[in-house]
């Protein structure tokens, strides 16, 4: 096992899912309809884009306090942001949720954290894989250990 420090960059990247919402096609104004590459019809939300500006900082302590992060489907990992106007006993789940990857830089040294997507929840997500929690530098530990090609360009 290695044993090394790395000093390794990351590189914080949004999806468009932080702003945009699913079209609803009969209420929604087709002018604002929004096709990404994925093909899949969205539309802007201002609720979505509201919180979205504050992401940077909200990603910047996920990081350096090393917050409690949970596991979804196709290595997807998400982090949730507690409610302040639920109520906790009949929405205990309720809150911003902030789903995420770790994916490779393709041009450089280091990894991308891409932020898929962030939305208002009161429940579970569907694609939650349990509800262990599990610390953000393990995560990223573990997907480390899986990408070893990864650390090979980094100076340790």
């Amino acid at each position: 096992m290695n044993k090394k420090a790395y000093d390794l960059p990351i590189q914080v990247m949004y999806r468009d899912h932080c702003y945009t919402r699913s079209f609803i096609v009969e209420s929604d104004d087709p002018e604002l309809l929004f096709t990404p590459s994925t093909g899949e019809r969205r539309v802007f939300c201002p609720d979505r884009w509201a919180y979205s500006c504050g992401l940077p900082g909200i990603v910047d302590n996920l990081i350096r306090q090393n917050a409690q992060c949970y596991s979804a489907s196709q290595d997807g990992l998400y982090f949730k942001v507690e409610s302040s106007t639920a109520n906790r006993r009949t929405t205990p789940h309720a809150g911003w949720y902030l789903f995420f990857k770790f994916r490779p830089h393709r041009r450089g040294v280091g990894i991308i954290l891409s932020v898929e997507s962030n939305h208002e929840r009161t429940s579970w997500p569907s694609n939650a894989r349990g509800r262990k929690p599990a610390r953000f530098r393990v995560l990223l530990t573990d997907y480390l250990r899986r990408r070893p090609d990864l650390l090979e360009r980094v100076k340790p």
